[in-house]
């Protein structure tokens, strides 16, 4: 008894890591975006949005 609540709990855990895993694999911002303002996707500055060149 005990051990089938043990394996659920295991069971759900895995589950969640698992959507959790595939969500943060979802780009959030489309590919279209950045190439219509033409900006370099790998050049994501650590929170600084830039505007023609300039950090605001």
């Amino acid at each position: 008894m005990v051990a089938k609540l043990w394996l659920r709990i295991v069971t759900v855990m895995f589950g969640v890591l698992l959507i959790g895993v595939a969500q943060a694999n979802i780009p959030t911002v489309p590919n279209e975006l950045y190439e219509a303002l033409k900006l370099d996707r790998e050049d994501e500055s650590e929170g600084i949005i830039r505007c023609g060149g300039e950090a605001l």
